[in-house]
């Protein structure tokens, strides 16, 4: 929220505890974002485009998600990460530990 950019491969990680159905909105967000809502299995469900400022609700189809990754708009596209590619579990881990330290 507030950033008037993002960088490239720069994006925010949503860590759920329990399973469920993710929703989304974009108030005081200024540039537009894809999420990208990923199961406990760590793979990619399916990937929601959101407009700036839009206050409308986005969801999740499904009711398993436990991590969506907003990125800038188009970015799952253009690195050629579609649904069904699996988060790598590397990554995940360091990203949290890079969390947790904050």
């Amino acid at each position: 929220m507030h950033r008037p950019s993002l960088g490239e491969n720069d994006g925010m990680l949503f860590v759920y505890g329990t399973p469920g159905r993710m929703s989304f909105w974009m108030k005081n967000t200024h540039i537009p974002l894809d999420v990208g809502f990923f199961t406990p299995d760590r793979i990619l469900r399916e990937v929601v485009s959101m407009k700036p400022y839009d206050l409308t609700p986005v969801h999740s189809s499904r009711e398993d998600i436990s991590y969506a990754l907003e990125m800038n708009l188009g970015w799952f596209a253009r690195n050629s990460l579609p649904p069904g590619v699996l988060l790598d579990e590397r990554l995940l881990d360091d990203a949290l530990r890079k969390r947790s330290a904050r």
